[in-house]
């Protein structure tokens, strides 16, 4: 299914365009303008979990906000080596959202219906391009562990309310946000 893209998601990549033709020009995404792609990839993370939980969709702008960051953020990082850089993260997104295809695929096959969307598929690759392999496959994890403690925990305190489906992309993009907080710190 192909959609046109809203005002608010081009604004979005427009605005992690302008911060990383700055970076670029300035050679460096460090100080004030490292700030800024943190706040823009903040709020790309927020947009996605409100909309997952609303309607069960994860907006295309914010992904591709997600990925225009990550990718200014990881080429700059290597100024002399770009080009191999640019290799693994292509690698990266490949892997992480194709990780997330087969995954989708299999459920189907399985169970004759889709369990996961192709906007979780989408953002597993940009969510690869922001954090890389290791960092996506933490993130998952953490967003795993997350899904279970909400749905033990809606399970406990309203038995009656029968949960079929979880909002992953709302608990993957927060979780891939604070990993490349922690890579950008030299924490991970």
């Amino acid at each position: 299914m192909v959609r046109s893209l809203k005002a608010i998601e081009m604004l979005a990549i427009l605005a992690a365009c302008l911060v990383a033709a700055i970076a670029l020009f300035n050679g460096a995404l460090t100080g004030s303008w490292l700030l800024l792609a943190i706040v823009l990839v903040m709020a790309q993370v927020i947009r996605i979990v409100a909309q997952d939980i609303v309607d069960f969709t994860v907006p295309d702008g914010a992904v591709v906000t997600l990925a225009v960051a990550g990718a200014v953020e990881r080429l700059l990082g290597v100024q002399d080596a770009w080009q191999s850089e640019l290799l693994v993260l292509v690698l990266d997104a490949a892997l992480c959202g194709l990780s997330f295809l087969a995954v989708r695929e299999a459920f189907f096959r399985i169970k004759g219906f889709d369990g996961m969307g192709f906007g979780d598929v989408k953002l597993a690759a940009a969510c690869g391009v922001l954090v890389g392999m290791e960092g996506f496959a933490w993130s998952v994890f953490a967003a795993s562990a997350l899904g279970l403690v909400v749905a033990l925990g809606v399970a406990l305190v309203k038995p009656e309310l029968k949960m079929d489906r979880l909002p992953f992309g709302a608990l993957l993009a927060p979780a891939c946000w604070v990993i490349w907080l922690m890579q950008l710190w030299g924490a991970a």
